[in-house]
């Protein structure tokens, strides 16, 4: 019993000394001519499955990054998909990146937005038939009655 104690407490005291060597990454992503904040631009660190997007002053962060050296990819939709300049990331220590997106010179087509338009005949459910006066004189047991007529009709 005093064994697997041991155990579970060496066990868990590792795990928390590699998870607490995890770094952090915090960055702003600038407009390369004008120097605003590009907002909601998508960040990505290369080869990992880690990403998220700059908030409304262009900032963005990851918590728990492993150590080494890495490279941030940032793309954004009027802008050249750029991959910064590799840095380093060390346990318990949080790591500066600013990216400067230069505009992407490739102008967009127009999109042009229509509705097809399928015009329907509207048919009508209601059938419409003509009683002259002489169908009326002309119809057998009827005796000049129109409500009997009016029964017999489809």
């Amino acid at each position: 019993m005093q064994k697997q104690l041991i155990f579970l407490l060496s066990f868990i005291l590792i795990f928390s000394f590699v998870h607490a060597q995890n770094g952090k990454i915090e960055g702003t992503v600038r407009d390369k001519t004008t120097n605003l904040p590009v907002e909601f631009a998508s960040v990505l660190i290369e080869n990992t499955g880690l990403g998220t997007t700059t908030d409304e002053k262009g900032n963005f962060s990851f918590n728990d990054a492993l150590p080494g050296f890495k490279h941030v990819i940032v793309s954004f939709v009027g802008y050249e998909t750029t991959r910064s300049s590799e840095f380093q990331v060390q346990g318990n220590q949080t790591t500066f990146v600013e990216i400067l997106l230069p505009q992407s010179s490739i102008s967009l087509n127009e999109v042009v937005v229509s509705q097809k338009v399928n015009i329907k005949r509207i048919e009508s459910p209601v059938s419409l038939l003509k009683v002259e006066v002489q169908q009326i004189e002309k119809s057998a047991g009827i005796n000049r009655d129109i409500s009997k007529l009016v029964q017999t009709l489809p």
